[in-house]
């Protein structure tokens, strides 16, 4: 049902305007990790002379990194892939896990989220762009590929079927 209420939200919101919702990654002081703070937006919408409604979306913050790391080796170019698809809530929506690696000149990075955009389209683009973070000072001299595993999704707020995610510019469709 939240599903429903969403597709409904987004499609008067892409009808109404166009735009970007944002999130942005702050540092968590208290423990030092990344944490995505959600931007709410809240407009109003007249759909006839006689009737109007006030909708609040809030961008998912359900968007996880689950791991990355660096190791020695050689990758040609980016890669994007989901490698995990599990339905939600009676075929609803997903949570999904994709995995994203690059290569870099040492293997001592991890990556971590620089922003977040989500579309306010049916079904939604969610575009995630990471950032390279040093992982230490000292480091082995090879050069290296960073992977990546991001977790987006959950129960309370699945991923519709034809979600199209982007990570660094590259795309896979839910």
């Amino acid at each position: 049902m939240e599903a429903i209420k969403w597709f409904v939200v987004a499609s008067l919101l892409a009808a109404a305007f166009t735009g970007l919702i944002y999130l942005t990654t702050q540092e968590n002081p208290a423990d030092g990790k990344d944490a995505c703070t959600a931007v709410t937006n809240t407009e109003t919408i007249t759909v006839t002379v006689t009737q109007t409604i006030t909708t609040y979306v809030t961008t998912p913050t359900n968007i996880v990194i689950e791991d990355s790391s660096g190791r020695c080796g050689s990758q040609e170019k980016p890669k994007l892939e989901i490698v995990d698809k599990k339905p939600v809530n009676n075929g609803e929506g997903y949570i999904v896990v994709i995995a994203y690696s690059e290569q870099t000149n040492v293997p001592c990075y991890r990556h971590v989220v620089e922003n977040i955009y989500v579309s306010p389209r049916n079904p939604p683009v969610i575009v995630v762009n990471l950032k390279l973070e040093p992982t230490s000072e000292i480091c082995i001299q090879c050069v290296g590929v960073v992977e990546t595993l991001i977790r987006i999704g959950s129960a309370g707020e699945p991923i519709p079927e034809g979600t199209e995610i982007r990570v660094n510019g590259l795309a896979v469709v839910v």
